[in-house]
């Protein structure tokens, strides 16, 4: 039983993160391996550059849960704080060359994810709305 507590505080005072990545505790579904890695590390640095808010506020983009389609990631993430207009977004996320590059994004509208913004190189064809 004391283990058990021990355990219980220990988690209250460092967090629980499903990704087992260290330092954003608010981290979901991450994907294993390198491709999560790339994810997690370059989330926020990737919703900073192509989803603003019109100011200098600073957004964390948090990943909720992504799936892979061959060479692409589709990761949906949050932003905090919510200052970008939308609760929701998916990024689309290319690995078919180094370095990984985010070529489109969703925002949640109307209970649906619809295109935002694309890459004007981009190569792959999306749908203008993500069945999700």
């Amino acid at each position: 039983m004391k283990q058990i507590l021990a355990g219980l505080c220990l988690l209250s005072v460092i967090g629980c993160n499903s990704s087992g990545a260290p330092g954003n505790p608010r981290q979901g579904m991450v994907p294993a391996g390198p491709r999560g890695e790339i994810l997690a590390e370059n989330i926020t640095t990737w919703g900073r550059e192509h989803v603003g808010t019109g100011d200098d506020t600073l957004i964390d983009w948090h990943i909720l849960s992504s799936r892979d389609e061959g060479h692409l990631s589709y990761v949906e993430v949050e932003p905090t704080p919510q200052e970008v207009g939308y609760d929701k977004f998916v990024f689309v996320v290319s690995f078919a060359d180094e370095p990984a590059t985010l070529i489109a994004t969703y925002c949640f509208e109307n209970g649906k994810y619809l295109m935002f913004s694309s890459n004007a190189d981009l190569e792959d064809e999306l749908p203008d709305t993500l069945p999700w």
